[in-house]
């Protein structure tokens, strides 16, 4: 509840420009949808842009319901904190497939983009799951319409090759004894 507690208040003092980059979340939410950059983890980079435009769409919809009482609405923060923290550990993923990537052993960034695909389904769906939450807590009528529709938006993964990773790891994990990337 700390995470998005403190940003909102700051927020609500004037020390983060949180209202611009709710506008931005909502021009990309808005926009129509497009395929995933063609570079390294761009779906999976897309899917964090996404889900980070929903939490700032979901908080700003949350600061303008409830206003300086949004400490008093836990389950509203629990909500919201339950996707940051998805989207940091998203973020994370990418950034050490990234590093390993980078390495030069081809063993290990097959692996790391096998993980890094994995996590990433698995963080759209608990991350969605907190968004809906989160919407449900927020809004009413035609509001929570639109929250669900960029949450829907936001939410889309493409995790082709899925079962191929999950066994793919899941052999090096027996091969190893261990898990297989660090």
């Amino acid at each position: 509840m700390l995470i998005p507690g403190t940003l909102l208040k700051r927020a609500l003092k004037g020390e983060l420009p949180l209202q611009d980059e709710i506008m931005k979340a909502v021009g990309r939410l808005s926009a129509p949808a497009s395929d995933p950059p063609a570079v390294p983890f761009g779906a999976e980079k897309q899917l964090l842009r996404n889900l980070k435009d929903a939490f700032l769409v979901l908080a700003g919809s949350a600061v303008q319901r409830y206003m300086a009482k949004i400490n008093e609405e836990q389950e509203v923060l629990i909500a919201l904190a339950d996707l940051a923290i998805g989207c940091f550990a998203l973020e994370s993923s990418i950034l050490r497939a990234e590093k390993i990537s980078g390495s030069g052993n081809a063993m290990r960034t097959e692996l790391s983009e096998a993980a890094t695909k994995v996590f990433a389904f698995q963080a759209q769906e608990d991350c969605t799951t907190a968004a809906r939450r989160a919407a449900f807590y927020i809004g009413e009528g035609p509001m929570l319409k639109t929250l669900l529709t960029g949450i829907r938006r936001s939410g889309r993964y493409e995790a082709v090759g899925l079962l191929e990773a999950k066994r793919k790891l899941a052999a090096a994990t027996l091969e190893k004894e261990r898990f297989p990337i660090y």
